[in-house]
Protein backbone atom coordinates (compact mmCIF):
# COMPACT_ATOMS: atom_id res chain seq x y z
CA UNK A 1 0.00 0.00 0.00
CA UNK A 2 1.29 3.30 -0.87
CA UNK A 3 2.26 5.48 1.80
CA UNK A 4 1.09 9.31 1.90
CA UNK A 5 4.39 10.92 0.76
CA UNK A 6 4.58 8.12 -2.19
CA UNK A 7 1.40 9.07 -3.22
CA UNK A 8 2.12 13.36 -3.28
CA UNK A 9 5.15 12.17 -5.32
CA UNK A 10 3.56 10.12 -7.45
CA UNK A 11 0.91 12.33 -8.02
CA UNK A 12 3.94 15.40 -8.92
CA UNK A 13 4.07 12.62 -11.84
CA UNK A 14 0.78 12.19 -12.86
CA UNK A 15 0.90 15.83 -13.26
CA UNK A 16 3.57 15.91 -15.38
CA UNK A 17 1.91 13.62 -17.52
CA UNK A 18 -1.14 15.33 -17.91
CA UNK A 19 0.00 18.00 -19.89
CA UNK A 20 -3.24 19.74 -20.34
CA UNK A 21 -4.43 19.35 -17.45
CA UNK A 22 -7.51 18.12 -17.70
CA UNK A 23 -7.26 15.33 -14.79
CA UNK A 24 -6.16 12.62 -17.15
CA UNK A 25 -3.65 11.16 -18.62
CA UNK A 26 -4.62 10.65 -22.20
CA UNK A 27 -3.10 9.74 -25.48
CA UNK A 28 -3.41 13.04 -26.32
CA UNK A 29 -0.97 14.34 -23.61
CA UNK A 30 1.38 10.94 -25.42
CA UNK A 31 1.53 12.66 -28.52
CA UNK A 32 2.46 16.09 -26.99
CA UNK A 33 5.08 15.02 -25.05
CA UNK A 34 6.71 13.24 -27.93
CA UNK A 35 6.05 15.92 -29.98
CA UNK A 36 7.54 18.66 -27.96
CA UNK A 37 11.03 16.53 -26.92
CA UNK A 38 11.14 15.52 -30.89
CA UNK A 39 11.31 19.19 -31.21
CA UNK A 40 13.82 20.07 -28.74
CA UNK A 41 16.09 17.70 -30.16
CA UNK A 42 15.17 18.75 -33.96
CA UNK A 43 13.75 15.26 -35.04
CA UNK A 44 11.13 15.04 -37.57
CA UNK A 45 7.86 12.70 -37.31
CA UNK A 46 8.47 9.89 -39.10
CA UNK A 47 12.01 9.18 -38.79
CA UNK A 48 13.61 5.82 -36.43
CA UNK A 49 14.41 8.24 -33.67
CA UNK A 50 10.89 9.97 -33.79
CA UNK A 51 9.69 6.27 -33.08
CA UNK A 52 11.93 5.73 -30.39
CA UNK A 53 10.84 8.65 -28.47
CA UNK A 54 6.67 7.11 -29.40
CA UNK A 55 7.58 3.88 -27.75
CA UNK A 56 9.09 5.21 -24.64
CA UNK A 57 6.40 7.43 -23.59
CA UNK A 58 4.04 4.81 -25.01
CA UNK A 59 5.27 2.22 -22.72
CA UNK A 60 4.45 4.78 -19.81
CA UNK A 61 1.28 5.20 -20.93
CA UNK A 62 0.00 1.53 -22.13
CA UNK A 63 1.29 0.05 -18.24
CA UNK A 64 -0.75 2.37 -16.50
CA UNK A 65 -3.94 1.25 -18.62
CA UNK A 66 -2.99 -2.23 -18.01
CA UNK A 67 -2.38 -2.24 -14.16
CA UNK A 68 -4.94 0.70 -13.34
CA UNK A 69 -8.47 -0.38 -11.78
CA UNK A 70 -10.34 0.86 -14.31
CA UNK A 71 -8.30 -0.28 -17.45
CA UNK A 72 -9.97 2.15 -19.57
CA UNK A 73 -8.09 2.14 -22.94
CA UNK A 74 -8.82 6.07 -23.19
CA UNK A 75 -7.21 7.70 -20.12
CA UNK A 76 -6.15 7.31 -16.91
CA UNK A 77 -6.88 8.95 -13.97
CA UNK A 78 -5.16 9.71 -10.77
CA UNK A 79 -6.51 6.46 -8.98
CA UNK A 80 -5.57 4.37 -11.77
CA UNK A 81 -1.94 5.61 -11.70
CA UNK A 82 -1.54 5.33 -8.12
CA UNK A 83 -3.21 2.00 -7.98
CA UNK A 84 -0.24 1.08 -10.92
CA UNK A 85 2.29 2.25 -8.99
CA UNK A 86 0.72 0.59 -6.13
CA UNK A 87 0.79 -2.73 -8.24
CA UNK A 88 4.70 -1.73 -9.37
CA UNK A 89 5.74 -1.34 -5.99
CA UNK A 90 3.78 -4.34 -3.89
CA UNK A 91 6.43 -6.66 -4.36
CA UNK A 92 10.41 -6.91 -4.83
CA UNK A 93 9.73 -9.40 -7.86
CA UNK A 94 7.90 -6.33 -9.22
CA UNK A 95 10.14 -4.26 -8.17
CA UNK A 96 13.18 -5.79 -9.83
CA UNK A 97 11.60 -6.95 -12.72
CA UNK A 98 9.14 -3.99 -13.95
CA UNK A 99 9.91 -1.20 -12.17
CA UNK A 100 14.32 -1.86 -13.21
CA UNK A 101 12.94 -2.21 -16.90
CA UNK A 102 11.20 0.59 -17.06
CA UNK A 103 13.82 2.50 -15.64
CA UNK A 104 16.68 1.04 -17.87
CA UNK A 105 13.91 2.28 -20.99
CA UNK A 106 13.33 5.42 -19.74
CA UNK A 107 17.42 6.25 -19.31
CA UNK A 108 17.56 4.66 -23.19
CA UNK A 109 14.97 7.84 -23.84
CA UNK A 110 16.30 10.29 -21.87
CA UNK A 111 20.15 9.60 -22.84
CA UNK A 112 19.65 11.18 -26.29
CA UNK A 113 23.32 11.48 -27.36
CA UNK A 114 23.73 7.13 -26.40
CA UNK A 115 26.50 8.28 -24.43
CA UNK A 116 25.66 6.38 -21.57
CA UNK A 117 24.98 9.51 -19.42
CA UNK A 118 22.22 12.02 -19.03
CA UNK A 119 23.12 15.37 -19.39
CA UNK A 120 21.74 18.40 -17.81
CA UNK A 121 20.27 19.30 -21.67
CA UNK A 122 19.08 15.69 -21.84
CA UNK A 123 17.10 15.50 -18.76
CA UNK A 124 16.50 19.41 -19.49
CA UNK A 125 14.52 18.29 -22.52
CA UNK A 126 12.49 15.48 -21.31
CA UNK A 127 10.76 17.36 -18.10
CA UNK A 128 10.27 20.43 -20.55
CA UNK A 129 8.38 18.06 -23.37
CA UNK A 130 6.55 17.00 -19.55
CA UNK A 131 5.31 20.40 -18.99
CA UNK A 132 7.47 21.17 -15.92
CA UNK A 133 8.27 25.10 -15.23
CA UNK A 134 11.07 26.73 -16.60
CA UNK A 135 14.17 26.43 -14.42
CA UNK A 136 12.72 23.68 -11.90
CA UNK A 137 14.67 21.17 -13.98
CA UNK A 138 17.76 22.67 -13.80
CA UNK A 139 17.22 23.24 -10.18
CA UNK A 140 15.88 19.29 -9.66
CA UNK A 141 19.38 17.95 -11.78
CA UNK A 142 21.66 19.37 -9.25
CA UNK A 143 20.09 17.57 -6.55
CA UNK A 144 19.60 14.59 -8.79
CA UNK A 145 23.35 14.69 -9.48
CA UNK A 146 24.40 12.37 -6.91
CA UNK A 147 28.12 12.79 -7.21
CA UNK A 148 28.60 15.72 -8.64
CA UNK A 149 30.20 14.95 -11.94
CA UNK A 150 27.88 17.33 -14.31
CA UNK A 151 25.77 14.25 -15.49
CA UNK A 152 23.92 11.01 -14.08
CA UNK A 153 25.19 7.40 -14.94
CA UNK A 154 22.59 4.85 -15.65
CA UNK A 155 23.34 3.38 -12.25
CA UNK A 156 22.91 6.76 -10.72
CA UNK A 157 19.58 6.86 -11.85
CA UNK A 158 18.53 3.48 -10.83
CA UNK A 159 18.98 5.21 -7.48
CA UNK A 160 17.74 7.93 -8.17
CA UNK A 161 14.26 6.23 -9.36
CA UNK A 162 14.31 3.80 -6.50
CA UNK A 163 14.41 6.84 -4.17
CA UNK A 164 12.00 8.64 -5.82
CA UNK A 165 9.31 5.42 -6.11
CA UNK A 166 10.14 3.67 -2.22
CA UNK A 167 12.29 6.67 0.05
CA UNK A 168 10.61 7.96 2.86
CA UNK A 169 13.52 10.35 3.40
CA UNK A 170 11.99 13.46 3.05
CA UNK A 171 15.93 14.54 2.06
CA UNK A 172 16.40 11.73 -0.69
CA UNK A 173 17.80 12.89 -3.94
CA UNK A 174 15.41 11.23 -6.11
CA UNK A 175 12.39 12.83 -4.31
CA UNK A 176 13.15 15.56 -6.73
CA UNK A 177 13.00 13.54 -9.93
CA UNK A 178 10.06 15.58 -11.27
CA UNK A 179 10.92 18.62 -9.33
CA UNK A 180 9.23 19.88 -6.50
CA UNK A 181 6.44 17.08 -4.80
Amino acid sequence: MLTPFQKRKLTRYFNCLDTDANGYFEKDDVNRIVERLASARGIDEGTEAYEEIQGGIDMIWNNARVYGYSQNPNKVTLGDWLQHEDVVLSTEEWREEYMKAVTRGVFDLIDADGSGEISIDEYTQLMTAFGVEQGIPEWAFKKLDLDGSGVIEREEFVTIVEQFHMSEDLDAPGNYLFGPY
